[in-house]
């Protein structure tokens, strides 16, 4: 509370009543190890100091709490502290002093810019790369996408080969089993036709041969006509 207290004092432009406040919290922040609580104050009391015109103190205890923001907290705090600071020593008359904080000031101010940029090209360039690997994985998904289509095309074509293959030794069986059937036919038909023959050359009854055999033996010999 007391910090607190403090804190409004200096910005209400009542430095005596922000030491006095101070001295009290001080030891207090101490015995309990609240070291956030330890360096506020002592921000506070060079910041009364200075506006109390206690100059040479305040600078002395400037360096030890400037060494406290620069362990304990960011960029940004010590950039806080350092405005302050300057503006305190330009209102008590150290215009060497406001303009060395100013200096560091702004050093801090290029660090913080140069860090922000960098933070902002890294998350760019992560933001890049995630969007790159996304495309690259959408690539991906495509090429494998078309190496399936194609696998899938070859194992089609290998399977018409195949059955197309099947279907030639199919029809190259086939081919060998109608002209064998048609050897056999034809065998047959010969036979069928011999015997024909020798049925109408033959007299059934005897078994010798009738006349139709012996005009085609004298046909055979050109005897024909003799017969006749």
């Amino acid at each position: 509370l007391r910090a607190n207290l403090s804190d409004a004092y200096i910005h209400q432009g009542r430095p005596g009543d922000a030491l006095a406040a101070i001295n009290l919290a001080l030891p207090v922040a101490r015995q309990h190890r609240d070291f956030r609580s330890e360096r506020l104050l002592l921000h506070n009391a060079t910041l009364a100091k200075l506006a109390l015109g206690r100059v040479a103190e305040a600078k002395i205890e400037m360096a030890h709490v400037l060494a406290l923001w620069q362990r304990n907290t960011g960029p940004g705090k010590r950039q806080e502290a350092l405005r302050e600071f300057g503006d305190a020593l330009a209102k008590a008359g150290d215009t060497a002093g406001a303009i060395d904080l100013f200096h560091k000031e702004e050093a801090l101010s290029k660090e913080i810019r140069a860090a922000n940029k960098s933070a902002a090209e890294a998350e760019l360039r992560a933001r890049y790369d995630q969007e790159s690997q996304k495309r690259r994985i959408e690539l991906l998904g495509r090429d494998n996408q078309l190496k399936s289509a194609e696998l899938d095309n070859q194992a089609l074509t290998r399977r018409l080969w195949m059955f197309a293959g099947a279907a030639m030794v199919l029809l190259g069986v086939l081919a060998v089993l109608m002209y064998r059937r048609m050897r056999e036919l034809n065998r047959t038909l010969v036979r069928h036709e011999a015997l024909l023959r020798a049925h109408s050359e033959r007299d059934a009854l005897t078994g010798l041969a009738n006349r139709r055999q012996f005009r085609e033996v004298m046909r055979a010999r050109g005897g024909e006509r003799v017969f006749k």
